[in-house]
């Protein structure tokens, strides 16, 4: 965990020192106006569909039936303060760094009833192979498969700002980066009716599902002057340990609202 953490700190700071020192350069040599710098800070909160991309991600199609494969629906799951740095090119455009923190609970509801276990130290799935569980197709239904993983984000990005630098309001953000994912928790819910009753089987811990620990990904963004914006992100890191899960890659897509605390 040291090392990781160690590796996270080196590339954050490396990241930071070669935008500022390019944002810095682009304020001296893209225009003749004084270098000059903004400050804002942002509490985000997205609405994220999640997918699975890769090998087996057909295996494990999602469905957004009772908003089962939605992050953000509740508050807790998905909330970020995001602080960034403008530098002025002109009157009416900017360059920007962007880093923040975040938590992030990833909800995965699978279009089929699947079972998850943990066998000899692996991972695997299959549609449950009981007659007597019954499932419901409506919406809103109790029953379901479910994979919940959250996770600490700190999420790191440079942009280009078009904005009335009078007013210091920013007409639009374009922005593109990079985010660190550390798993927090894993937990997989399959709900079913038996005999009249609602049970539901958990299988709990990522020693039982085998989650990467940690995660690398990029992300690219759009936000309007109003706050809202819609973003995406890919995950690089396979989902799971190799050898020990499905061969697939975390894809998120989302709106969001980002509220200015101060500038």
């Amino acid at each position: 965990m040291l090392k990781y953490l160690q590796k996270l700190k080196c590339f954050w700071s490396l990241f930071l020192g070669l935008s500022t020192s390019f944002a810095y350069c682009l304020g001296q040599y893209g225009t003749t106006r004084p270098y000059k710098t903004l400050t804002n800070a942002f509490l985000e909160i997205p609405i994220t569909f999640n997918l699975m991309v890769g090998e087996d991600a057909s295996r494990l199609a999602t469905t957004t039936q009772g908003f089962g494969s939605i992050s953000g629906l509740v508050l807790i799951d998905n909330i970020h303060l995001r602080s960034k740095v403008l530098f002025r090119t002109s009157n009416q455009t900017g360059f920007f760094v962007s880093s923040g923190i975040g938590f992030i609970a990833k909800k995965y509801r699978f279009a089929e009833n699947l079972v998850f276990e943990n066998r000899n130290n692996q991972l695997v799935f299959y549609p449950d192979p009981n007659p007597n569980h019954q499932y419901s197709t409506n919406f809103f239904s109790y029953s379901k498969s479910k994979l919940v993983l959250t996770y600490f984000r700190i999420p790191l990005a440079i942009g280009f700002s078009v904005l009335n630098y009078t007013t210091k309001k920013e007409h639009l953000n374009i922005s593109t980066g990079v985010i660190f994912d550390v798993l927090t928790g894993a937990k997989h819910k399959l709900k079913y009716t038996e005999d009249g009753e609602d049970k539901m089987d958990v299988l709990r811990t990522n020693s039982n599902i085998h989650a990467s620990p940690f995660q690398l990904g990029v992300q690219a963004r759009i936000e309007m002057f109003n706050g809202l914006g819609l973003y995406g992100a890919y995950m690089l890191t396979p989902m799971f340990q190799e050898n020990k899960g499905p061969r697939t890659n975390a894809l998120e897509v989302a709106i969001y609202y980002a509220a200015k605390i101060f500038d």
